[in-house]
This record gives C-alpha cells, structure tokens and sequence, in this order.
C-alpha cells in the first residue's frame, strides 16, 4: 500500500528529528489510507494506517514546538475502533502490531 510506504519513511525521519520532511509524506499517508477507506469502508488495515498518521502528525506538532491538539488524537483512536469493527480483518500477528500505537495514542492522550 502507498500509504504504508510513506508511512514508514515519514515515521524514519520524524525519529531522526525531521519533522519538516515527515510533514508532507504523513499528509500523503493520510491521503492514501482516506482513498483506501473510500474504495472500501470495510478495509481495516487502512483504518490502522490512517490512525498511525494522525498519531505522527501529532508528534510533528510536538516536534515543531506546536501545541499538538488531542483532536488527532482523538481522530487516530476512532480509526483504530472502525479497524476493529471493520470486516475484512489481518491476521492475528497483524492485529497484535496494532495494540502498541492504541497505547501509545492512549498515553499521549493521557499526558496532554
């Protein structure tokens, strides 16, 4: 998925610090996973993806000295629950890689 891939160099870059290089390939994620989701609601691997982004896109705001807003936040949870809900479902390794950014999104919610 081109989604996935721009996900993982803008998730290299933003743990390198390079959160203006991130910015664009997290907004392009976003823009792949939202096309995903159009083609099929019930895709949930897209929904996953697209929660990833927007849990970037609030560690660019963080990054940037920006007031990262709970709304991505909030936004990256609701996509993991339509994920879950979601019929076309990844397999078992694939769900479990998903628990560890629910409790990162939860805890960044937590702390804000």
């Amino acid at each position: 998925m081109v989604g996935s891939a721009r996900l993982k160099v803008a998730s290299e870059r933003l743990s390198r610090g390079d959160a203006e290089g991130a910015q664009p390939l997290l907004a392009a994620a976003e823009e792949a996973y939202r096309a995903a989701i159009a083609a099929d609601a019930n895709y949930a691997r897209a929904y996953t993806g697209l929660a990833a982004a927007n849990y970037l896109q609030w560690n660019v705001a963080r990054q940037r000295g920006e007031r990262a807003t709970v709304d991505l936040l909030n936004e990256a949870l609701a996509a993991l629950e339509q994920s879950e809900a979601a019929i076309q479902q990844p397999n078992q390794i694939y769900q479990t890689r998903a628990l560890l950014p629910r409790l990162q999104i939860q805890y960044a919610r937590w702390v804000n």
